[in-house]
């Protein structure tokens, strides 16, 4: 590190206010979680166009900084013990440094991202942690590192987006912000869309299995929640191919096949699951804040036909979507023997990608080689006994598996993303009146053995 920059930044306005309905749902995991909140820091990186200086790049960093208020707000909790957000109109950001030193500037960005997202973000921090790599004294990325209470993970791409057509000289976007969020979320529209939302939870609640994920006869690994990430360029293609053939999202694609091989693991019909949204349906929405939520969604598998079971997680994953708007203060908390809700799918992909070709479906098979899975640790606590992410790259789809060992004992998580994995493929080769054939093994009685 050659040292720290401090960038002056300038809003339009100030302001104090309660939190959004994403800021209360994410506020969950930090009253319950603290002080392991580092789970909850999100980063990106921004690669610098040619010819721009570090003055540029640090210019840049000012103007979102003061473009979106989120990155200047600070949290805290008020003398009620009600948490609460405050924004500041000016102030300083400080910006790290960091100079390649002869290294790969993209390697050095991967490491400067691990160590900025590495602590969790403290009351007297700006919601925004930011460093320039250069090489050379040439800026060639931007690490960004965000609280989750600040932004969400479709919120921070916004900002990293507005930064690079900062960098670039396009036009920057409109963005709203959690002022005007909390705003809506207080009118007469905003209620009766909670409104709905709740009724839609009450219904759906209703399908849930009972002991979603039983536990097997083994006591947890230390730390107990497991971290474990696959990268695989195989399944990116057979995403994709599937999601082109059947006219479905590559979301839907990914939330069937985890639907049916948590149930058949279990011996359910159904599966049961929370489902993220990012609640951005029309550009008025366009928060860069938190406005995340979740919405309860529960998909029959039991012997369906693979043309029915993605049309059928298509449909109903857009409806549960539309759902996860709601105040969490007037969720009604189940009851001790109801649905367990600890087990949640967050698929990060973009609407529109180009279909796969012929070559490359039929080189999906020897892609598996490159597959890699990747232990990323783990943690002491989660309010989620089974956390997957997905999103796609240019190339890859990534996967990152967080389970409870006292459900998925730590090489079964391997196991269930490579099955995940396998099971897409399969299918990519079957007809679309068959069954999905589910790898390994299936039945309650032998998932321990």
């Amino acid at each position: 590190m050659t040292g720290t920059r401090t960038v002056a930044f300038h809003g339009d306005r100030s302001g104090r206010c309660g939190l959004t309905w994403g800021q209360k749902w994410i506020w969950r995991a930090v009253h319950s979680q603290a002080p392991e909140l580092r789970h909850l820091n999100m980063s990106r990186t921004v690669a610098v166009p040619e010819g721009r200086d570090l003055e540029t790049v640090l210019a840049g960093l000012a103007t979102i900084t003061a473009r979106h208020e989120g990155l200047r707000t600070r949290f805290s909790v008020d003398e009620t013990g009600t948490p609460c957000q405050t924004f500041a109109r000016a102030g300083e950001l400080p910006v790290q440094i960091v100079d390649a030193a002869g290294e790969d500037p993209e390697a050095v960005a991967g490491q400067t991202l691990a160590r900025l997202e590495s602590l969790p973000f403290t009351v007297a921090e700006l919601s925004l942690r930011a460093a320039v790599v250069t090489y050379g004294g040439v800026p060639s990325y931007v690490v960004l590192t965000a609280f989750h209470m600040a932004v969400d993970h479709r919120g921070l791409a916004m900002v990293a987006e507005d930064l690079a057509a900062e960098l670039d000289g396009s036009a920057p976007g409109t963005f709203t912000h959690p002022l005007d969020r909390v705003a809506h979320e207080h009118s007469a529209e905003g209620r009766r869309a909670s409104a709905d939302s709740l009724r839609f939870w009450e219904r759906e609640l209703s399908r849930f299995p009972a002991d979603m994920l039983p536990a097997p006869p083994a006591p947890p690994a230390e730390p107990r929640f497991q971290e474990v990430a696959l990268r695989s360029r195989a399944l990116h293609t057979a995403v994709r191919a599937l999601a082109a053939r059947y006219h479905v999202a590559d979301a839907a694609v990914v939330l069937a096949f985890v639907a049916v091989l948590l149930a058949h693991r279990h011996g359910h019909r159904s599966c049961g699951f929370l489902l993220f949204s990012h609640n951005r349906f029309h550009e008025a929405a366009r928060a860069s804040a938190t406005v995340v939520q979740n919405a309860p969604l529960c998909l029959d598998v039991q012997d369906r036909p693979l043309r029915r079971l993605l049309a059928d997680a298509h449909r109903r994953s857009a409806v549960a979507a539309l759902a996860g708007q709601y105040d969490p203060d007037d969720l009604k908390a189940p009851p001790p023997d109801g649905p367990d809700l600890s087990c949640a799918l967050n698929l990060n992909f973009p609407g529109h990608r180009p279909e796969p070709t012929d070559r490359d479906i039929e080189r999906v098979d020897a892609l598996r080689a490159e597959t890699r899975t990747i232990d990323r640790g783990g943690i002491d606590h989660d309010d989620m006994r089974f956390y997957l992410t997905a999103f796609h790259d240019s190339h890859h789809t990534e996967l990152t598996l967080r389970a409870d060992t006292s459900v998925l004992p730590a090489p079964e998580i391997h196991t269930f993303l490579r099955s995940l994995e396998t099971a897409v493929i399969t299918a990519l080769h079957r007809a679309p009146d068959e069954v999905p054939e589910v790898p390994g093994r299936t039945s309650p009685e032998s998932a321990y053995s």
